[in-house]
Formats: structure tokens, sequence, C-alpha cells
């Protein structure tokens, strides 16, 4: 069975010994800024995807959504398209049909909308680039995962509603979030070091970290974190093969600064792990603050990233993989988490 993770924010803190302070910041303080001379991964050899096809539709749908021209027009529109009835639309916040129509077409009808619209345009065009990529990353898929059949692929305005839905079978992208940060309006109640991930290149790493679920395997029953950090590591190390061009901070979701200083300070981060006996612990709150979203870790130090326990399990799949002979389709499989770690032989 497939062990999903969903995202989290976490307000969590707690103390960390005094050896463990002394060691980080001495490191911290060698290094201000966190900065390394480490870059993003280059763009790896491609496989030969010339001969693979993966058959999907794309549909465009935000431009037909706001074409409606009446609260009945929205209603049929919104029957035919029931995810987006219910993901985009909040259906069962709405008494009936009728009423979730009448106030999606009120959003349609809204001038704010019209500007929305036109930023959309702006940054997306045509969608030639997007479909491109999604078509490239589907086939790529197909190539490691032969029974991998790709899902359709619709668009649309929602007035951030909702920003992805990801299925087996369907995927819709809510393009008002990913407008970037130089777009007149961008998500609300939503932190910094969150929206700064709402842009266009974040689209198709978004969707293959979930796609590529299903060819993971974990123990269910394992709670640890060391097994958290292994499900994460092989699904972006599973990303990083289906995207190689892709740079592992825009897989990962950091800054360029913070992904060399995670890479640069792995035996610090590494230390400070097995100093206060994280990789076997269990709470979910414990957990929380080396795997969930925060802006930093601060028990780590000032200028470590936030989930950076997931950056650490992507580190030993990698060494795993690297290390073995076998194809690294394999690897996902592999559901105990202590023996990857073994196997891997880490030490940054």
């Amino acid at each position: 069975m497939n062990k999903k993770k969903q995202y989290k924010y976490s307000q969590h803190s707690a103390q960390i010994s005094r050896l463990s302070l002394f060691v980080i910041f001495s490191a911290l303080l060698l290094f201000p800024g966190c900065a390394g001379s480490q870059k993003d991964n280059a763009c790896e050899e491609r496989p030969d995807i010339s001969a693979v096809q993966a058959d999907w539709t794309f549909e465009p749908l935000h431009e037909e959504w706001k074409k409606q021209d009446s609260p009945e027009s929205m209603k049929n529109f919104l029957s035919k398209h029931e995810v987006i009835a219910h993901g985009f639309f909040a259906r069962n916040e709405f008494p009936s049909e009728r009423e979730m129509a009448d106030k999606a077409f009120e959003l349609a009808s809204n001038p704010h909308i019209d500007t929305l619209m036109m930023e959309t345009g702006r940054i997306f065009g045509d969608l030639a680039t997007l479909k491109n990529e999604l078509d490239e990353a589907f086939r790529t898929m197909k190539y490691y995962f032969p029974d991998f059949q790709a899902p359709k692929v619709q668009t649309i305005v929602s007035g951030f509603n909702k920003d992805l839905y990801v299925s087996d079978t369907l995927v819709v992208v809510g393009l008002d979030y990913y407008l970037g940060e130089g777009a007149k309006f961008r998500p609300v109640n939503l932190p910094r070091y969150v929206t700064r991930r709402y842009a266009r290149e974040y689209i198709v790493p978004s969707i293959v970290l979930l796609l590529g679920s299903k060819y993971i395997d974990s123990d269910l029953g394992d709670r640890t974190m060391l097994a958290d950090m292994m499900y994460y590591g092989k699904a972006f190390h599973l990303a990083q093969k289906v995207l190689p061009c892709v740079p592992d901070s825009v897989l990962i979701g950091y800054t360029k600064e913070e992904i060399e200083g995670a890479e640069k300070h792995q035996d610090v981060i590494w230390a400070s792990l097995l100093q206060n006996e994280m990789l076997y612990e269990t709470s979910q709150k414990e957990k929380g603050r080396f795997m969930d979203e925060r802006p930093k870790t601060l028990e780590i130090g000032p200028k470590c990233p936030g989930r950076v326990g997931r950056f650490m399990g992507w580190k030993i799949v990698n060494a795993l993989i690297e290390g073995q002979d076998k194809p690294f389709q394999q690897v996902l499989k592999e559901k105990n988490a202590q023996k990857m770690l073994k196997k891997s032989r880490y030490k940054p």
C-alpha cells in the first residue's frame, strides 16, 4: 500500500540540547547566510522518449467558464465538470446546484475577474508551454513506468478557491494560483514562504510528485520520522528522474540560497537529528518540527529552511540508489526504512 502524505503547517517549537546548539551554531557562524557553492542540479541526460506516447487530453476550461452568459448556462457547465464544481466552487457548501451556479456566475461577472483573466493570459499565453511540459513529463513517466496512464488535464480560474486537484485520471489546475510574484492578484491568507511557490514553474513538479505516489511503497505501521523521511526521499528522487532539468530547489520548494545552504550543511543537519534522537521519533508534534511546513527549522538554526527532514530523506535515498546496481524503481518499493538507511551508507 502507498503511504500518502499531506502538507501541513506547523507552529510547534521545542528545545534541543546545549551540545546540539553549540555544534549547530558554531557551524552556522562559520558559514553566515547558509550560502554555498553548491548549485541546483544540472540538467542530467534525458532518457530517449522519442518512441514513447502518452495518450491524454488537455482541456483549457477557464475561458469557457468565463464565457457563460447566465446562471443557467453556468449551472450546465458545472454539471458537466463535477470535480471543478465540488473542488473549485465548493458545491457542498451550497444548498443546491442553482445557488452554487448563481455564485459562480456572479464571480465570473466581477470586473476583478476580467483583470485576473488578463493576468492569466499574460503569464500562460496559449498554454502551449504548459501543455508541452506536461506531455514530456507524462511520456517520461511512461518510459520509467510502462503501466502509467496519463490523466486528463483541465484548467480553470476560480478566484483563488483552489490551487490543484490530482487523481490518477484527472488533473485540474487553478491557473490563478500560479501567476507568480509579479501578478496584481495573489492568494491571500497564506504565508510568504508558501505563496512564493505558487508560480508557473511549480505546476508540473507538483503534479509529478502527486502522480508518482502510486509507485512508492511504505510500511504503514512504521510511524517513525525515518519512515516519513524515506517516503519523501523516494518521492523527490522519482520526480528528479522524471524532470531531470528542473532545479532541485523547485522540486522541494526552496529558494536557491536555501538549497545551497542545506546542501553545504548536511553534516550539521544530520548531527542535530542524531543527537536529538529524531530518526525514531513517533510523535507527530515532534516530527512536525522537521517535516512539516515552516518558514525555518529554528531548532537547527535561523537560516535552516523548513521541511528539512524531507530534504535529508532525499539525500539518503539518492545515496542508496547511487550505490545500488538495480533500477531505482525497485528501491521505491522498499518498505523497510531502517534497512534503506543502513544500505545507503549515508555519511554527509
